[in-house]
């Protein structure tokens, strides 16, 4: 059997060219002196991500039969021409099939390539938006028909080629806003997460650290403030907490507040109390490199007061929150009391507005 292999040069593209043609035998008529048998005149089978139809085009002295196994792409024979049609491609890869080309005693295999869609995601998933107001862009390459949906009327996406732009309306409403934009292209959906607030109107200050002790409300405030670029939660209105501040986190693109586990404070040579949080077993967390979150939102029963509950802020693996226990140590040590043991818990601002630093003034 005899094997011919000629490669088409991209500089000559109406040169008649064979590629990957086979035969049988010398008697059956394969002449390697005489050209090819199939010859390839042009052909147009590399697509982008959607969906389209390219052609092939063939010159042979005999019947020629096309033959092409997919689940994306078709060919159908007309004439010397063979039309392949394929459909969208939603998958970020890239993709490969066959066309075979056969007469009596030849076959020529020509690939069918198509890329895969450029990956349509969004580059964040919360954005934090000031009471005045925003605009944000992103570029975000398609291949496909982007859809934008959102429930909040104060929340405004266009896609404007490859750019998505959002406006966000002013807030004139006193309260925290949380909303959502939906982005969906092609099969992948992806949310931006949003929340409009000002650090100095709705987060900063006095806040109720509540829950129920022994079946009835209670509560033990703390001081939310930042200084020097560092947040922290002062306790010092609980009696014997007079000094005790505490670093602390805010996460600013989702407008949560994480307060340290374990809080201690000494006082009196080596006596201490001690606030610890503890989850459902009864396990206490017994270190500030663990926490508990809260995401604040508005509450309505109050006029620009801010709230949330606590969870577990993902430091703490494993466990579900259950309460908050301060107790107290006495004689060094020797002797320890529970002062107050709080479940369900909740922080809610409630006061005037904290120390900040004259950056934020």
């Amino acid at each position: 059997m005899k094997r011919l292999e000629i490669f088409l040069s991209m500089a000559m593209p109406l040169l008649l060219t064979l590629v990957m043609c086979s035969c049988s035998s010398e008697d059956d008529g394969c002449d390697s002196g005489s050209g090819s048998p199939i010859a390839i005149v042009s052909q147009d089978l590399t697509f982008g991500p959607k969906a389209g139809t390219g052609t092939l085009e063939f010159q042979c002295d005999g019947a020629v039969m096309a033959s092409l196994v997919s689940d994306w792409c078709t060919a159908t024979m007309e004439g010397n021409k063979v039309k392949v049609s394929v459909v969208d491609n939603t998958d970020i890869e890239g993709r490969v099939a066959i066309l075979t080309l056969n007469s009596e005693d030849y076959s020529v295999k020509i690939p069918v390539q198509q890329r895969g869609m450029a990956l349509a995601t969004l580059p964040i998933y919360n954005y934090h938006a000031e009471n005045a107001g925003a605009k944000k862009s992103f570029v975000i390459q398609h291949d496909f028909d982007v859809k934008l949906t959102t429930e909040d009327d104060w929340i405004h996406p266009v896609m404007d080629g490859d750019t998505l732009k959002i406006t966000i309306d002013p807030n004139e409403t006193a309260q925290i806003r949380r909303g959502s934009m939906e982005f969906a292209c092609a099969g992948v959906v992806d949310t931006l997460n949003i929340v409009q607030y000002d650090l100095k109107e709705n987060v900063i200050g006095t806040y109720y650290f509540g829950g129920n002790y022994a079946g009835s409300p209670y509560g033990i405030s703390f001081e939310f403030y930042q200084k020097d670029g560092q947040f922290y939660t002062d306790w010092s209105s609980h009696k014997g907490w007079e000094t005790a501040v505490f670093p602390a986190k805010f996460d600013a693109e989702r407008c949560a507040i994480t307060i340290p586990s374990y809080m201690e404070y000494f006082y009196n040579n080596g006596d201490y109390e001690r606030g610890l949080f503890y989850d459902t077993s009864g396990i206490v967390a017994m270190s500030n490199t663990v926490g508990m979150v809260s995401y604040l939102y508005s509450n309505p029963l109050f006029y620009n007061a801010s709230y949330g509950t606590l969870e577990d802020d993902g430091s703490w693996p494993g466990h579900t929150l259950s309460g908050f226990v301060i107790r107290k140590s006495v004689l060094q040590g020797l002797l320890v009391q529970t002062l107050v043991n709080l479940t369900d818990l909740y922080i809610l601002r409630v006061g005037p507005l904290g120390v900040l630093d004259e950056s934020n003034e």
